[in-house]
């Protein structure tokens, strides 16, 4: 009873949270099983294994489309980094448990390239997230939804210490588009427990709300499994949250799609061929670059020509982060050294 009283507190504490491309949002958990005919067990266990793979992506996939797409399903094999098998046993059947790692990336893209989603290119979000204090952590159990949400639509969850109100500043300074806070709040009622997911999407550009979405559920507490209860309908409810989320972020992107800026990048003392092509790897990397090329070299100044996808203002930020100072503008070109 001590531990329910104190799962039910109001107060929050501010908790940001990496949530960047390690195992933790990668791996998930996934079963397989196929029947042993005729003694052959390879066969059985190949066929189990191919079955936890493709429930692998299904769980990846059901967090933003409503129903399984069985022709990305079938290659699941192709969306799968590496796996580890966790338990397996067979009798009358094989069966397969693996913890397997997503490569989000190359599904968000083939998720693009279907008109499944509109995708990004590794732009950067900052996740905030808000809960109850408790002697029960309930984070495992949410989190991941959360950033496995936007690993899928192709952006990259960051992290930051910066206090809840200079997020917006701190995230446009840093070349970081988007931001999300999420508050999970659970009060006591009769027989139970209410709970209160609230999510906002924020631009940093112009520091605007994209989209705000609240989500409540009501759970009965057992005498047993009451704990259990409580942190399956908090994962149900960040589940239907995100998704409702998925509309309003994909015509977010779709529009940033639209702002597609051609940028001829002008950088000054540049003597060596090593620091030309090791420019050109550094300039590609940047989250909404595409199709960047060497287009000049002249001495001491190198000309790099590409696409840029976010607001102009965001790779400024970005060049700034990575070291570089701004000398001017002019039209398409920004001139900068080091």
């Amino acid at each position: 009873m001590k531990i329910l009283a104190s799962f039910i507190k109001v107060n929050l504490i501010l908790l940001i949270f990496l949530a960047g491309l390690g195992l933790c949002q990668e791996a998930i958990v996934a079963e397989g099983q196929a029947p042993i005919i005729m003694g052959h067990v390879r066969d059985a266990y190949c066929q189990a294994l191919n079955k936890a793979m493709e429930d692998a992506v299904n769980q990846a996939l059901l967090l933003v489309l409503p129903k399984p797409n069985k022709s990305i399903i079938e290659n699941a094999k192709d969306f799968i980094k590496s796996y580890n098998i966790l338990q397996q046993n067979c009798t009358n059947f094989y069966k397969v448990q693996i913890e397997a790692r997503i490569d989000w990336e190359k599904l968000a893209k083939d998720l693009s390239k279907r008109d499944i989603l509109f995708t990004g290119d590794g732009e950067g979000i900052i996740l905030l997230f808000k809960a109850p204090s408790s002697d029960i952590d309930i984070k495992p159990q949410i989190f991941p939804i959360l950033e496995r949400f936007f690993l899928i639509f192709g952006l990259r969850p960051v992290t930051s210490k910066v206090e809840e109100e200079k997020i917006l500043d701190y995230a446009y300074n840093s070349g970081i588009p988007l931001v999300f806070v999420f508050s999970l709040k659970i009060a006591s009622v009769m027989g139970g427990w209410r709970i209160t997911g609230k999510g906002k999407l924020m631009e940093t550009l112009h520091k605007r709300v994209i989209a705000e979405i609240i989500e409540k559920r009501s759970v009965i507490n057992h005498e047993r499994g009451g704990i259990d209860a409580l942190t399956i309908s908090a994962q149900e409810l960040t589940h239907h949250l995100v998704m409702r989320l998925s509309s309003p972020l994909q015509s977010w992107l779709k529009k940033q799609k639209k702002k597609i800026h051609k940028v001829i990048l002008r950088v000054l003392d540049v003597h060596t061929y090593s620091d030309v092509f090791s420019l050109l790897k550094e300039f590609s990397e940047i989250a909404g670059m595409r199709h960047i090329c060497l287009c000049e070299v002249s001495p001491g100044e190198v000309a790099y020509e590409g696409y840029y996808s976010n607001p102009i203002s965001y790779l400024l930020n970005e060049l700034a982060t990575h070291g570089f100072l701004i000398d001017g503008i002019k039209r398409k070109q920004i001139f900068i050294h080091r």
